[in-house]
């Protein structure tokens, strides 16, 4: 069977025992890579393992500029206290480790057999186990699913209120076609004074009126149903008329069935029958 390979410690300690050596040294000699031996180097010098071989490479080491120190090993126990102390003054660039060097540490960790099994048992139903990563998955995917849900709906709110601006639009347009049915009845009712002959038959005004009067009589209970969505004393925002809060509730139409219709008998107006009594 091969060897195992030394740990990153072991082969800087090698390099380092024979002498003191610097980082690119120990870089050319175990063929690791500066990313594996500079978080290893930086954690012996804190434990006192390791030292600089001179107050100038000490000076350059707490400054974080390590290129150019020598390494020496630390036997004395006494020693390497000293060492951690002093080391303990260095500014980190950064406090908290980065991603990749914490993962280097867990995974050199996790080579020893009894720390792997120390810590499958320890994270068997902690944050780290299957099942928490399953669960915090459904998590993330009822998130994603419920923000998704709430962009639909705000789409849906924003085209509700572009087909209401719409409708806006289409209410006044109905509204001169009203106006445009008035302005057709007053040159009938001029026809007929001058003795000229009417355009549009009885059937047709009745037909027209109907449904002008319809809709008129239609807007009591749409005021109704736009008080309802205000105070419930409120008053009627088209006559004033005060509005009694027992008789409040959405209406489910707007149009009220029990508007009267005209028949083919009924008189339309005064005027144009008295305008064809004249004519006759």
């Amino acid at each position: 069977m091969a060897e195992p390979r030394p740990s990153t410690k072991e082969a800087i300690l090698e390099v380092i025992g024979s002498g003191a050596a610097t980082e690119t040294e120990i870089k050319a000699a175990t063929g690791f890579s500066s990313s594996r031996i500079t978080p290893e180097r930086i954690r012996m010098w804190q434990d006192g393992i390791i030292e600089p071989e001179n107050e100038d490479g000490w000076t350059a080491a707490l400054r974080n500029r390590p290129k150019t120190v020598r390494w020496r090993r630390v036997d004395d126990q006494d020693r390497q206290k000293e060492v951690a102390e002093r080391a303990a003054t260095r500014k980190t660039r950064n406090a908290k480790p980065s991603a990749e060097e914490e993962a280097r540490r867990i995974v050199e960790a996790l080579s020893d057999p009894t720390v792997n099994r120390l810590v499958l048992q320890l994270t068997k139903a902690g944050p780290g186990s299957r099942r928490a990563v399953r669960e915090a998955e459904k998590v993330l995917k009822q998130q994603h699913s419920d923000a998704r849900q709430r962009a639909r709906q705000a789409e849906r709110d924003k085209a509700t209120n572009a087909d209401f601006q719409r409708m806006i639009a289409t209410l006044w347009d109905a509204r001169g076609a009203v106006a445009a049915i008035d302005a057709h009845l007053i040159r009938e009712r001029a026809r007929v004074s001058n003795g000229e002959p009417r355009l549009i038959a009885d059937a047709d005004w009745l037909v027209a009126l109907r449904d002008v009067r319809t809709i008129i009589e239609s807007f009591g209970t749409m005021w109704k149903n736009v008080r309802d969505l205000g105070d419930a004393d409120a008053p009627c925002p088209a006559c004033g008329a005060p509005q009694a809060a027992e008789h409040r509730g959405l209406n489910p139409q707007i149009v009220d069935t029990s508007a009267e219709e005209f028949t083919e008998a009924e008189i339309v107006s005064e005027d144009i029958v008295d305008a064809d009594a004249a004519a006759m």
